[in-house]
């Protein structure tokens, strides 16, 4: 089958979206399918995009072209990109697009439509009540005018959460929607760093204790959550650290004010962002992993944290939760910083506890969350759907 993967960026400090997207059709090209990628980069992204398709921990064949960032004009008409996107477009059997609101899914499904070539939309967690809810007038405007029509013409939805899928239904759209996690590739986490790595590119931890956080610096992350939890933490555990890691999203400069009214400058480290070995490395010195989003699609992160057997503590809201819980992988907390700091607490004092979570965490990984498994079920799905397209089309 001949799959395009489009994507409005492939640069990972966008994080979801990019990353999945390279991921997926690095690993449909290993089952054997003639799979490529077409995104936007900006000034600066090229070369993280381009390596991240390059440094990828399997080797498969996926041609991507990048183009240069649309301008206000071509936001709107489309007209610099869509020799090449509609030539790639009309080259495929099936288009995957990712993400929603922009004018790059808007141009992809509508020169698919116009091609006849099916196309799948991943709307990446946009589709889901929270995401609606949020800026929630421009999001009704833009579907009146454009993405109803868009994600009606669908072959089908790709969630992948029943919550998401539960609020694309409530939009009556009557487009088939398939549920399909977001993996990992192991190869990528395998073989681990070696334990204390971490510890030596960051001296200023002393070689101490600590709770990670991977993610943007963003609200929707509820970092402040996590920081009024480690209050309470750093009076009982004086030598324990938190690590907060990744790229400023809009949240940074509150973060570092809740530091500071609190006084926990010395206790509290922000480190930017980390990518790659480094933030495996970063996982393996850690005692536990902790994401309290008040929002949180999949949680691809959690899954990471667990290929390298680091135990989990995550708020309800990340929806990756109900695998976590089953297999014991970690803790589920509800929204609250008070849940957020006994289960932590709970976590840290217990080595017993952290070594089962993770040997739990690992072998779900390999049981669920591993790219070839998804793989297979992505190329399923878009098989049985472009039949039952077919089907429909003969019985007209």
């Amino acid at each position: 089958m001949r799959i395009l993967h489009v994507v409005e960026s492939l640069d990972p400090s966008g994080g979801g979206p990019p990353v999945v997207a390279a991921h997926t059709a690095l690993a449909e090209s290993l089952l054997g399918h003639e799979v490529s990628m077409l995104a936007h980069h900006s000034v600066g992204e090229r070369d993280r995009a381009e390596g991240m398709i390059k440094n990828a921990p399997v080797k498969a064949l996926v041609p991507v072209d990048l183009l240069p960032p649309p301008g206000r004009l071509d936001q709107i008409l489309g007209r610099d990109t869509h020799h090449l996107l509609a030539q790639r477009i009309r080259a495929s059997d099936m288009v995957v697009v990712h993400g929603l609101w922009t004018s790059t899914v808007r141009q992809a499904a509508s020169i698919a439509w116009r091609s006849g070539v099916p196309y799948v939309i991943l709307p990446h967690g946009m589709l889901d009540p929270w995401s609606l809810h949020h800026k929630g007038w421009k999001k009704r405007l833009a579907l009146a005018l454009a993405f109803r029509r868009i994600l009606k013409r669908a072959t089908v939805i790709q969630t992948t959460s029943v919550e998401e899928r539960e609020g694309v239904q409530l939009l009556d759209l009557r487009v088939p929607v398939e549920v399909i996690p977001n993996g990992i590739f192991l190869e990528e986490v395998d073989p681990l760093p070696t334990k204390g790595t971490f510890y030596t590119v960051h001296p200023e931890l002393e070689g101490r204790p600590f709770i990670l956080f991977l993610g943007r610096l963003h609200h929707i992350k509820g970092l402040d959550f996590l920081v009024d939890a480690f209050q309470s933490l750093a009076r009982e555990y004086p030598r324990l650290q938190l690590v907060l890691a990744g790229p400023d999203g809009g949240g940074r400069s509150s973060i570092e004010a809740q530091v500071q009214s609190l006084g926990l400058q010395e206790r509290i480290r922000l480190v930017g962002p980390i990518y790659g070995r480094a933030k495996y490395a970063a996982l393996m010195d850690a005692q536990c992993f902790c994401l309290p989003s008040r929002h949180e699609n999949f949680g691809i992160v959690v899954a990471e944290a667990m290929a390298t057997r680091t135990p989990v503590v995550i708020s309800d809201q990340v929806q990756i939760w109900p695998e976590v819980k089953e297999a014991g992988a970690g803790l589920v907390v509800p929204l609250d910083a008070q849940a957020l700091s006994k289960a932590l607490a709970q976590v840290l004092g217990d080595d017993a506890l952290r070594q089962r979570m993770g040997q739990a965490g690992r072998a779900l990984v390999q049981e669920r969350f591993a790219w070839p498994q998804i793989a297979s079920q992505t190329i399923e799905a878009y098989q049985r759907h472009l039949v039952d397209t077919k089907t429909a089309a003969r019985s007209r």
